[in-house]
């Protein structure tokens, strides 16, 4: 068997068990990969820019690229975020967020406001592993998308950069969304820890979803503002047994808080009255 045909075999298992969401296969075809791919990126890079090629190879091509770390996937890649077909263009976008190279920042921005929603998910998704605060706004736009999944991807990317600007906007979008936004939102705040989502975030304890629930507890632990120890205790009789942990994680880090700041203040004063003789 050719170089060519082992690569195209193994391509093929991947991408068939990526969409079956076969992790353990995946995890073990993506090894395989990954040691063949520095020595035919050449190959890689062909089969990804070859528009004859069967799709769900270039896919895999694309993710492949990614992985390599190598500055020569970069152009290919790029290039295609512009392809005809969906799956490679989306795997592109994944294959330059595990590159890591900052000036693919620029291109996936621009993919928020296709006419595709799959190229603005991938995108919103995608910018979120750059970490780049050049991208909160753009990303702020996009929690007023129209697609569900792109609100996710935009509140989920917000949450991993940190950057406080985006507080107010997603404050605004939780009140303005509901389901799975909601929870992404949620998480988000929770993720950022400013104290203006302090309120907004006591409020989500009531919500009927369990994970907005146990998010907030966790963003409110986060935060250590103390007016959520009362909402927080309350918690503990919840339906739910993640709710329940999650209340008294919190509840432990408000105390461990609460003896610093008593164990702080004693420092103070003794040192004080040592001063003072």
């Amino acid at each position: 068997m050719t170089d060519s045909q082992q690569i195209i075999n193994l391509l093929d298992a991947y991408v068939q068990s990526f969409y079956a969401e076969s992790e353990p296969s995946v995890t073990v075809l993506r090894k395989q990969l990954e040691e063949i791919a520095p020595k035919h990126i050449d190959l890689f890079i062909q089969i990804l820019q070859n528009p004859t090629a069967n799709p769900d190879h270039r896919f895999g091509a694309a993710h492949v690229l990614g992985w390599t770390g190598d500055s020569r996937a970069f152009a290919p890649l790029v290039a295609a975020l512009s392809d005809s077909d969906i799956r490679p263009q989306t795997a592109a976008v994944t294959g330059l967020s595990e590159l890591g190279d900052p000036r693919a920042i620029e291109p996936l921005t621009k993919m928020l406001t296709s006419d595709s929603k799959f190229s603005r998910i991938s995108a919103a998704d995608a910018l979120g592993h750059f970490k780049d605060p050049t991208v909160v706004e753009s990303l702020i736009q996009a929690l007023q998308d129209e697609d569900a999944v792109v609100v996710v991807c935009a509140a989920d990317s917000l949450g991993r950069i940190g950057d406080s600007r985006a507080i107010d906007p997603l404050i605004h979008a939780l009140f303005n969304s509901k389901g799975e936004r909601n929870s992404a939102v949620v998480k988000a705040l929770a993720t950022i820890g400013d104290a203006r989502a302090v309120e907004p975030l006591i409020a989500a304890l009531t919500d009927k979803l369990y994970l907005n629930r146990k998010y907030a507890i966790y963003g409110l632990a986060h935060i250590g503002d103390r007016r959520a120890i009362d909402p927080v205790t309350k918690m503990l009789s919840d339906r739910d047994s993640e709710v329940r942990k999650a209340a008294h994680y919190a509840l432990t880090k408000f105390s461990s808080q609460t003896n610093l700041i008593t164990r702080g203040w004693l420092v103070i004063e003794s040192l004080w009255h040592k001063l003072s003789k």
